[in-house]
């Protein structure tokens, strides 16, 4: 793995006005928060913060949280984000030198209340991950990339001790997985537009070990694009026998609107159209539960969810038994 140079140093103002430098060393904690950073593009300390510790500390549904405002319960992660929040700002100012520079970059948000963080290219090399090309992202695509980081987290959280895996967008962008191997399928899915053949490859996906079923996931904020765009993803998906379901997890009730209308024609993608929540606490989640609507209407559509991650488990467990 590279190394940086010894002691790395970073510029310091003290109170007095004086500009110096103190030494910072790169411990392996910092370097799994790069790897983290560079799986889901862009995470804030509260979403590091989720990953390093147990659901249970954390989640408004635990039930050792039960007891708790709201307020308390926001303030679990708050805290040790603030932690985080303070060595990735310093992760952040490291001087560019011989073997040196910053490890990611920050962000702040529209509302100027989040700091979002980043990978940089020489951070991706020295925590030693396997994408190649690490580059700024655009300021545009910051809330798509994590609202798919919180769906990743909740599934990974949803699906833990299963036979599945749960893929980024980076991973299937580059094909190849965290750990870095190569995925064990191209999760594309052909779309044929006036005779040429179009890939249409989606943000997430839910997949057996071996990728012979997986769920496709779409992660869509967008509150008026066209639905034809739909309806290309869409056919394609239909005519994917691998794809068991497609999730669209939409923030915005016209949103969902729209997905559903496009999904209509297509009623072979096994389209579900998940709502968002809010956990209160600086992070959201697909609501999986369907908590907004009225409860028979919800019970099916949630039976519809785990049925669908049943059928990744069966496949995986199928595929071992095949091998």
């Amino acid at each position: 793995m590279p190394r940086l140079a010894q002691p790395t140093r970073i510029p310091i103002q003290r109170r007095t006005g004086e500009i110096t430098d103190e030494g910072i060393e790169v411990g392996p904690r910092d370097l799994a928060r790069v790897r983290q950073l560079a799986r889901w593009y862009c995470l804030t300390p509260r979403h590091i913060a989720a990953l390093e510790r147990n659901v249970t500390e954390w989640h408004p549904d635990a039930p050792a949280l039960s007891g708790q405002t709201p307020e308390e319960r926001a303030r679990v992660l708050a805290r040790a984000g603030e932690t985080i929040r303070r060595r990735l700002a310093k992760l952040a100012r490291i001087e560019s030198g011989y073997g040196a520079g910053p490890l990611v970059t920050g962000i702040t948000s529209r509302d100027l209340q989040t700091v979002i963080y980043g990978p940089t290219a020489l951070g991706g090399r020295v925590a030693d991950t396997p994408w190649s090309k690490i580059g700024p992202l655009a300021a545009f695509y910051v809330n798509h990339a994590l609202l798919g980081a919180e769906v990743g987290i909740q599934l990974t959280t949803v699906t833990q001790g299963q036979p599945l895996r749960i893929f980024s967008q980076r991973e299937l962008d580059t094909g190849h997985s965290a750990d870095g191997e190569d995925l064990p399928i191209n999760y594309a899915s052909s779309f044929h537009k006036k005779g040429d053949a179009v890939d249409k490859k989606p943000d997430l996906v839910l997949s057996s070990n071996r990728g012979t079923q997986f769920i496709a996931i779409e992660i869509e904020i967008d509150k008026n694009r066209p639905l034809e765009t739909y309806s290309e993803k869409l056919s394609a998906y239909e005519q994917n026998p691998a794809i068991t379901a497609v999730w669209y997890v939409c923030p915005h009730e016209a949103t969902q609107k729209r997905v559903e209308r496009a999904a209509a024609n297509y009623p072979m993608a096994n389209v579900r159209v998940i709502p968002v929540r809010d956990l209160g606490n600086g992070l959201r989640e697909a609501d999986i539960q369907y908590r907004s609507l009225p409860e028979h209407e919800g019970h099916a559509r949630k039976q519809a969810l785990a049925t669908d991650i049943q059928q990744i488990i069966a496949a995986s467990v199928a595929e071992e038994a095949s091998a």
